[in-house]
């Protein structure tokens, strides 16, 4: 099912097609035989994919995607999300592939990833994301792909990524990340791309990077403001770029 743009879908059956609310909710308003977005969802209970991108939504009600056990792939990139409910990945035991780019998320309730422990790629890119909770990750250890790109990140803390051992691809680009703590990559044991360009680095530590568990890592390490000092080359004469 593909909702882009004009938020109308049509049923497995290619049935009629219903035109559905930006806040994926009832609304005061509907015709008298009009299905509301989450009863429209509780009748496609086997979707696999879903696309719900440029869409203005705004909002997601609680429970608004729980009768969707069997989706693999959820896309709701480019709308005007500023929070998750914290039960947003109830249910959702098989999704493999979540895009949430470009909307205005500037926070992530601790538990509104935790049911998603098959997820595979995570796309956080282009929020407003100042920080993120230790615990927002935790049941995410299959992630192979996580894109926290174009945020507003400052500090990366040790424990975010602590379960995260299958990691491959790992974008924070374009943050405003000045501070890495040292044992903030050492569960990344198979991380074959980090990319930190365009963010605040001036220092880091040789042990941050000596914790990566995998020779091969590429580092992304270009347009920041660095001091060149002991450290830094240190980082640079063990080939990391």
């Amino acid at each position: 099912v593909v909702w882009s743009g004009g938020l109308s879908v049509a049923g497995a059956d290619q049935g009629p097609a219903w035109s559905t609310p930006r806040d994926l909710a009832p609304g005061p308003q509907r015709e008298q035989d009009e299905p509301s977005a989450q009863e429209l969802l509780q009748r496609l209970w086997s979707l696999k994919i879903l696309l719900i991108s440029n869409n203005s939504i705004q909002s997601l009600q609680p429970q608004s995607l729980s009768s969707l056990e069997f989706l693999e792939r959820l896309d709701l990139g480019h709308n005007h999300l500023k929070i998750l409910p914290s039960d947003f990945s109830q249910r959702l035991f098989s999704l493999q592939e979540l895009r949430l780019d470009h909307n205005l998320l500037r926070l992530l309730d601790p538990s509104s990833l935790d049911d998603l422990e098959n997820l595979r790629k995570l796309d956080l890119s282009h929020n407003q994301l100042m920080s993120l909770d230790v615990r927002v990750f935790y049941r995410l250890s299959q992630l192979t792909y996580l894109n926290l790109e174009g945020n507003k990140l400052n500090t990366l803390q040790n424990g975010l990524l602590s379960r995260q051992q299958n990691l491959q691809i790992l974008h924070l680009g374009h943050n405003n990340i000045s501070v890495i703590k040292t044992e903030a990559f050492i569960p990344l044991r198979s991380l074959s791309l980090l990319s930190l360009h365009g963010n605040q680095l001036a220092h880091i530590r040789f042990k941050t990077f000596l914790e990566l568990q995998t020779a091969n890592t590429h580092v992304q390490l270009s347009s920041n403001p660095w001091t060149c000092d002991c450290e830094l080359q240190r980082v640079l004469a063990r080939s990391i770029t």
